[in-house]
């Protein structure tokens, strides 16, 4: 099955399904996530100036959900989408009022989940802030760059919709100030939040939701030779069976104070931190700087619960890259390239829905303005 699956990687096929801007209009931010029931990739688009609308990619192309610019979004770093397990999507944005609000997709149509609630003045370093608990209910997370009333700075917030209403922007018991980049997120049948927590002794760290307003600590990790996260994204992947867990975050294990994208494995049972192949030494930046400023890539698991990266290449022109791991010799692959195209400083994603199929997703320019590119990959 090994060899199977070797070959297969080294055939892998970017299969181009088109781009997409909301009546010519250039898209700022975005969020994509895969409807677990349709298998449809489905976006939640912010477009310069105007509300912002969810599409999903069928058979029929692109196709909105519900009213297009069905709501208005202040900060579109915070625009993020959730499915629950019946394939009902929720969305979730900071909006013209300043509130953090959630949507839900019902009969046709946009709702409101509770009210607006919060008090955000900014929200900063949130990549993916709603997730669904098993109970159904939305659980949002955001690092609040303000102070809200006796909250300081950077610290993660998450707030709990019961079904009525909700519990607004709680401190997480253990957790500390100067967090960065939140990201909330369903696996192995349960609810995630990995973050950053910066400054010297911090570390990378990812929580398990255990309901009743609680949270578990699976783990955190600071790479050989690190004081402090120098990089300013991580990505998390949890295994099918919750046993495994993988991390892409910065490492100078193998340089002189320059960090590089690499990524880590964990293992649950045994607690044991490894390091995936090399560094991704043409993915660390233009002229190898310390990611403080290049954090673009994303990471995801393949059929066979291996690591695969989504990266901007620096070394070859910008272009589109994603790197497959050998199953035999557990180092990477050749890098493959999508397309011929140089990416901007927009956000890419890569996401994985079974039985092995991906997309990769990326701001493309056409026709003078940006546009949602979308990537299945094909191996």
């Amino acid at each position: 099955v090994a060899d199977v699956d070797s070959v297969a990687f080294a055939m892998l096929v970017g299969e181009q399904l088109g781009t997409y801007a909301e009546n010519g209009v250039a898209v700022d931010s975005y969020d994509m996530e895969i409807n677990p029931v349709t298998k449809a990739p489905t976006f939640f688009i912010q477009n310069s100036g105007v509300a912002a609308s969810v599409v999903e990619v069928g058979s029929n192309g692109w196709v909105n959900l519900g009213t297009k610019g069905f709501t208005g979004v202040a900060s579109s770093g915070t625009l993020s989408l959730a499915f629950d397990s019946k394939g009902v999507p929720y969305s979730f944005f900071v909006n013209l009022n300043k509130k953090s609000q959630v949507m839900k997709f019902v009969n046709g149509d946009w709702t409101n989940t509770g009210l607006e609630f919060g008090t955000v003045n900014a929200v900063t370093g949130t990549l993916e802030g709603i997730a669904i608990h098993t109970d159904g209910n939305p659980i949002v997370g955001i690092m609040s760059n303000v102070a809200v009333g006796a909250v300081p700075k950077r610290t993660l917030l998450v707030s709990y919709f019961d079904g009525t209403e909700w519990l607004a922007e709680q401190t997480v018991a253990g957790v500390s100030a100067t967090d960065y980049l939140v990201t909330m997120f369903n696996a192995a049948g349960s609810l995630y939040c990995g973050f950053i927590q910066q400054g010297t002794g911090g570390s990378y760290k990812l929580y398990k939701y255990n309901g009743e307003f609680t949270w578990e600590k699976v783990c955190d990790f600071l790479p050989t030779g690190a004081s402090q996260p120098n990089i300013l994204a991580n990505e998390w992947a949890v295994s099918n069976d919750g046993k495994e867990i993988y991390l892409l975050a910065g490492s100078d294990a193998i340089t002189n104070a320059v960090y590089l994208p690499t990524v880590f494995r964990y293992s649950v049972e045994t607690q044991k931190w490894t390091q995936v192949g090399e560094p991704l030494s043409s993915a660390g930046g233009a002229n190898k700087q310390t990611m403080q400023t290049a954090s673009r890539f994303d990471l995801a698991l393949d059929n066979a619960g291996n690591p695969l990266v989504f990266y901007k290449d620096y070394d070859n022109n910008f272009y589109p890259t994603i790197v497959t791991l050998n199953p035999e010799t557990r180092q990477w692959n050749t890098p493959i390239v999508l397309e011929k195209y140089s990416l901007g400083t927009k956000r890419i994603m890569l996401k994985s829905i079974e039985p092995g199929v991906q997309y990769a997703t990326y701001i493309k320019e056409e026709g003078g303005i940006n546009k949602v590119n979308l990537v299945k990959l094909n191996y």
